[in-house]
Protein backbone atom coordinates (compact mmCIF):
# COMPACT_ATOMS: atom_id res chain seq x y z
CA UNK A 1 0.00 0.00 0.00
CA UNK A 2 1.31 3.39 -0.97
CA UNK A 3 1.76 6.13 1.67
CA UNK A 4 -0.63 9.04 1.17
CA UNK A 5 0.37 12.03 3.35
CA UNK A 6 -3.01 13.77 2.99
CA UNK A 7 -4.89 10.75 4.31
CA UNK A 8 -2.30 10.29 7.04
CA UNK A 9 -2.66 13.86 8.35
CA UNK A 10 -6.44 13.81 7.95
CA UNK A 11 -6.65 10.64 10.04
CA UNK A 12 -4.13 12.08 12.51
CA UNK A 13 -6.21 15.18 13.11
CA UNK A 14 -9.50 13.21 12.91
CA UNK A 15 -11.09 16.02 10.95
CA UNK A 16 -10.72 18.50 13.85
CA UNK A 17 -10.95 21.91 12.12
CA UNK A 18 -9.35 23.80 15.04
CA UNK A 19 -6.27 21.60 15.07
CA UNK A 20 -6.00 21.70 11.29
CA UNK A 21 -6.31 25.50 11.39
CA UNK A 22 -3.60 25.75 14.07
CA UNK A 23 -1.24 23.60 11.98
CA UNK A 24 -1.93 25.68 8.86
CA UNK A 25 -1.22 28.90 10.79
CA UNK A 26 1.99 27.38 12.22
CA UNK A 27 3.16 26.34 8.73
CA UNK A 28 2.39 29.79 7.31
CA UNK A 29 4.25 31.47 10.18
CA UNK A 30 7.24 29.16 9.67
CA UNK A 31 7.45 30.25 6.03
CA UNK A 32 7.83 33.94 6.96
CA UNK A 33 11.50 35.03 6.70
CA UNK A 34 13.27 35.98 9.96
CA UNK A 35 14.02 39.51 8.78
CA UNK A 36 10.32 40.15 8.15
CA UNK A 37 9.43 38.73 11.59
CA UNK A 38 11.96 41.01 13.27
CA UNK A 39 10.65 43.99 11.29
CA UNK A 40 7.04 43.21 12.28
CA UNK A 41 7.98 42.73 15.95
CA UNK A 42 9.96 45.99 16.03
CA UNK A 43 7.32 48.02 14.12
CA UNK A 44 5.26 49.10 17.19
CA UNK A 45 8.45 50.24 18.95
CA UNK A 46 9.57 52.21 15.91
CA UNK A 47 6.16 53.86 15.57
CA UNK A 48 6.16 54.72 19.28
CA UNK A 49 9.64 56.30 18.96
CA UNK A 50 8.52 58.36 15.99
CA UNK A 51 5.41 59.63 17.79
CA UNK A 52 7.14 60.36 21.10
CA UNK A 53 9.73 63.09 21.40
CA UNK A 54 11.99 62.15 24.28
CA UNK A 55 14.98 64.10 25.51
CA UNK A 56 18.33 62.46 24.87
CA UNK A 57 19.12 61.82 28.55
CA UNK A 58 15.94 59.82 29.34
CA UNK A 59 17.80 56.57 30.13
CA UNK A 60 19.89 58.37 32.77
CA UNK A 61 16.77 59.86 34.36
CA UNK A 62 15.03 56.49 34.44
CA UNK A 63 18.10 54.71 35.78
CA UNK A 64 17.88 56.76 38.99
CA UNK A 65 14.36 55.55 39.79
CA UNK A 66 13.79 53.63 43.00
CA UNK A 67 12.28 50.22 42.35
CA UNK A 68 10.42 48.16 44.92
CA UNK A 69 12.50 45.09 44.20
CA UNK A 70 15.67 44.44 42.24
CA UNK A 71 16.15 40.68 41.98
CA UNK A 72 19.46 39.27 40.97
CA UNK A 73 19.77 36.63 38.28
CA UNK A 74 20.50 34.06 41.01
CA UNK A 75 16.93 34.17 42.32
CA UNK A 76 15.18 31.56 40.18
CA UNK A 77 11.71 31.61 41.74
CA UNK A 78 10.78 35.29 42.01
CA UNK A 79 8.06 36.78 39.83
CA UNK A 80 9.44 40.34 40.10
CA UNK A 81 12.06 42.01 37.96
CA UNK A 82 13.45 41.26 34.51
CA UNK A 83 15.68 38.67 32.83
CA UNK A 84 17.25 38.58 29.40
CA UNK A 85 16.72 36.08 26.60
CA UNK A 86 19.85 34.00 27.20
CA UNK A 87 19.10 33.34 30.87
CA UNK A 88 15.42 32.74 30.04
CA UNK A 89 16.25 30.11 27.42
CA UNK A 90 18.62 28.30 29.81
CA UNK A 91 16.09 28.28 32.65
CA UNK A 92 13.25 27.18 30.37
CA UNK A 93 15.33 24.25 29.15
CA UNK A 94 16.25 23.43 32.76
CA UNK A 95 12.58 23.48 33.82
CA UNK A 96 11.43 21.26 30.95
CA UNK A 97 14.36 18.88 31.46
CA UNK A 98 13.42 18.60 35.13
CA UNK A 99 9.77 17.91 34.32
CA UNK A 100 10.73 15.25 31.76
CA UNK A 101 13.15 13.55 34.17
CA UNK A 102 10.54 13.49 36.96
CA UNK A 103 7.93 11.95 34.65
CA UNK A 104 10.42 9.41 33.31
CA UNK A 105 11.56 8.46 36.82
CA UNK A 106 8.03 7.89 38.12
CA UNK A 107 7.08 6.03 34.94
CA UNK A 108 10.07 3.77 35.50
CA UNK A 109 9.14 3.25 39.17
CA UNK A 110 5.51 2.44 38.25
CA UNK A 111 6.64 -0.04 35.61
CA UNK A 112 5.27 1.73 32.52
CA UNK A 113 3.78 5.11 31.60
CA UNK A 114 0.31 3.59 31.29
CA UNK A 115 0.38 2.18 34.84
CA UNK A 116 1.36 5.46 36.49
CA UNK A 117 -2.26 6.67 36.53
CA UNK A 118 -3.37 3.46 38.23
CA UNK A 119 -1.12 4.07 41.21
CA UNK A 120 -2.35 7.27 42.85
CA UNK A 121 0.66 7.54 45.17
CA UNK A 122 3.08 7.73 42.23
CA UNK A 123 0.87 10.27 40.50
CA UNK A 124 0.66 12.44 43.62
CA UNK A 125 4.42 12.27 44.20
CA UNK A 126 5.10 13.03 40.56
CA UNK A 127 3.00 16.20 40.73
CA UNK A 128 4.68 17.24 43.98
CA UNK A 129 8.11 16.94 42.35
CA UNK A 130 6.94 18.78 39.21
CA UNK A 131 5.71 21.83 41.16
CA UNK A 132 9.17 23.45 41.67
CA UNK A 133 10.00 23.11 37.97
CA UNK A 134 6.63 24.61 37.03
CA UNK A 135 7.19 27.52 39.42
CA UNK A 136 10.64 28.03 37.94
CA UNK A 137 9.17 28.06 34.44
CA UNK A 138 6.35 30.51 35.11
CA UNK A 139 8.40 32.81 37.36
CA UNK A 140 10.87 33.24 34.54
CA UNK A 141 8.14 33.60 31.91
CA UNK A 142 6.73 36.41 34.06
CA UNK A 143 10.13 38.10 34.36
CA UNK A 144 10.67 37.76 30.60
CA UNK A 145 7.32 39.45 29.95
CA UNK A 146 8.46 42.23 32.31
CA UNK A 147 11.64 42.58 30.24
CA UNK A 148 9.62 43.34 27.11
CA UNK A 149 7.32 45.71 29.02
CA UNK A 150 4.27 43.44 29.44
CA UNK A 151 2.33 42.87 32.65
CA UNK A 152 1.81 39.65 34.59
CA UNK A 153 -1.55 39.14 32.87
CA UNK A 154 0.36 37.75 29.90
CA UNK A 155 1.84 35.05 32.14
CA UNK A 156 -1.65 34.00 33.20
CA UNK A 157 -2.77 33.93 29.58
CA UNK A 158 0.23 31.77 28.70
CA UNK A 159 -0.52 29.42 31.61
CA UNK A 160 -4.10 29.00 30.41
CA UNK A 161 -2.88 28.46 26.84
CA UNK A 162 -0.46 25.76 28.00
CA UNK A 163 -3.37 23.83 29.46
CA UNK A 164 -5.75 24.31 26.54
CA UNK A 165 -4.12 25.28 23.22
CA UNK A 166 -0.56 23.99 22.99
CA UNK A 167 0.35 25.57 19.59
CA UNK A 168 -0.46 29.06 20.91
CA UNK A 169 1.65 28.36 24.00
CA UNK A 170 4.57 27.20 21.86
CA UNK A 171 4.31 30.26 19.62
CA UNK A 172 4.26 32.54 22.67
CA UNK A 173 7.29 30.74 24.10
CA UNK A 174 9.11 31.14 20.77
CA UNK A 175 8.18 34.84 20.83
CA UNK A 176 9.75 35.19 24.29
CA UNK A 177 12.88 33.40 23.07
CA UNK A 178 13.29 35.82 20.14
CA UNK A 179 11.94 39.20 21.28
CA UNK A 180 14.56 41.68 22.47
CA UNK A 181 13.93 43.29 25.84
CA UNK A 182 13.45 47.01 26.37
CA UNK A 183 16.91 48.61 26.27
CA UNK A 184 15.91 51.20 28.87
CA UNK A 185 14.70 50.74 32.44
CA UNK A 186 10.95 50.25 32.66
CA UNK A 187 8.45 50.00 35.51
CA UNK A 188 9.67 46.46 36.33
CA UNK A 189 13.32 47.32 36.80
CA UNK A 190 16.53 48.22 34.98
CA UNK A 191 17.76 46.49 31.86
CA UNK A 192 19.19 43.13 33.03
CA UNK A 193 21.97 43.36 30.44
CA UNK A 194 23.29 46.55 32.07
CA UNK A 195 23.46 45.18 35.63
Amino acid sequence: MRFNPIDFFYNLFSGNPYLIGAVIVAVIISLIPNSLCEFILELPTKIKRILEKKPVDVPNQQANQNYDFLPSDNNYFTFKGRIGRKIFIKRTLLAYLGIILVVLFFSWVAGSPSKIEEVSLYTALMFVFIIPFTLLLYANINRRFHDIGKSSKWTWAMFLASNTVAPIYLLALLYLFCKKGNPYPNEYGPNPLQQ
